[in-house]
């Protein structure tokens, strides 16, 4: 098991110092001609790879900060609403699954709810419904 950890870790070490070759990759990017959507997605590939970083090395306020950066990039989350977003599940869960590990419930909750609004795969759907029954059961606990 320590095996492991100490190989994820070198990995995520890895992953780090290829954010400023991603960023120059990013900036082509958007000044290519594809479509807005299609830089929008691969800005969001990008910023996954930050945000993992930050999840798995357990840095959860920074992970907040790359998804609510992305966020703030691409207009806001009612231009991302209003644009129907296909991957905008995806950033709602992240950010929900960053909240409930800071022990914000109620931001968790209320993220959850807007992944849940957001997707018509029931698969996604059921794993939120499950994650708000957790996120219930402990907040009666406390």
């Amino acid at each position: 098991m320590e095996n492991s950890l100490w190989y994820m870790q070198k990995d995520y070490e890895k992953m780090k110092v290829n954010f400023p070759e991603m960023e120059q990759l990013l900036k082509k990017v958007e000044n290519s001609k594809l479509s807005k959507k299609e830089i929008l997605t691969a800005k969001w590939n990008f910023f996954t790879n930050k945000y993992e970083y930050f999840y798995y090395t357990k840095a959860y306020g920074k992970a907040i900060d790359i998804i609510e950066s992305f966020i703030k990039d691409a207009g806001g989350e009612k231009k991302l609403e209003e644009m129907k977003f296909y991957l905008l599940f995806t950033i709602y869960s992240y950010k929900a699954n960053c909240l409930q590990q800071l022990g914000k419930t109620q931001e968790s909750i209320k993220y959850n709810q807007k992944a849940l609004l957001v997707t018509e795969d029931p698969a996604a759907q059921h794993r939120i419904y499950l994650n708000l029954a957790t996120l219930e059961i402990n907040r009666e606990n406390i």
